[in-house]
């Protein structure tokens, strides 16, 4: 099976947490750090300051994996690329989002950025920290 676009990732995300077709979504893809090869789509729906609800959609099976409902709020992911870029400080740097459990996050529903250039790696979490390397978690 092809891997599936973020309309269909939002699509099966809807269908399982029971969201109204009107309601705004926008999917993320996220590289899992710990399972080369695999990904998800993170799904929050709701406004850009204010998520209602998040979902874990598998981005090569199309599973729904995990999912929550939140206030309405605040965002769910605070830091977007060019933040993460700005933070990391690296010249010719390129963003992506990760996830692995770490000290970083234990929660696959909080991704974080993985910030590359050819001065190296470096991490930057959904506060704005930037973190020069992982430690492992379990999980």
């Amino acid at each position: 099976m092809a891997d599936l676009t973020p309309d269909d990732a939002i699509a099966r995300a809807r269908a399982a947490v029971g969201i109204a077709a009107g309601v705004m979504a926008r999917a993320w893809r996220v590289e899992r750090l710990d399972r080369p090869g695999e990904a998800y789509y993170l799904v929050v729906f709701g406004g850009d300051a204010a998520a209602t609800a998040v979902s874990q959609i598998n981005a090569h099976t199309g599973e729904s994996m995990k999912s929550a409902r939140l206030g309405g709020s605040a965002a769910h992911l605070a830091v977007d690329a060019n933040t993460a870029l700005r933070v990391a400080g690296l010249s010719g740097a390129t963003s992506k989002l990760v996830w692995c459990p770490c000290q970083i996050s234990m929660s696959s529903l909080h991704p974080f950025w993985q910030v590359s250039s050819p001065a190296g790696t470096v991490f930057v979490d959904q506060q704005a920290k930037r973190w020069d390397r992982i430690l492992p978690g379990h999980g």
